[in-house]
């Protein structure tokens, strides 16, 4: 398995879960934690943020599931391949 792969295998349910919870956070938590108002109130930085992290993790999870089949294929010709 590549480098990229395997940093794939552990980004995807870790940016998905991540942005998960940061959805699940209050519209107005930048404002409450940071003390600055990047959006004037409307949590519309919040919302972009959770739309990013869930973005890239399911692309990560997609990538992943494609090249899945190629892995596949290499393994059984290195398992069937006389040594």
């Amino acid at each position: 398995m590549a480098a990229w792969q395997r940093v794939c295998t552990v980004s995807s349910p870790l940016l998905t879960a991540v942005g998960i919870l940061f959805g699940s956070l209050p519209r107005n938590c930048i404002e409450l934690q940071l003390g600055i108002d990047p959006d004037g109130g409307s949590g519309l930085v919040e919302f972009l943020l959770t739309a990013v992290l869930i973005s890239i993790g399911v692309a990560f999870g997609i990538y992943l599931s494609c090249q899945l089949p190629k892995l596949n294929v290499r393994r059984r010709r290195q398992f069937l391949t006389p040594r």
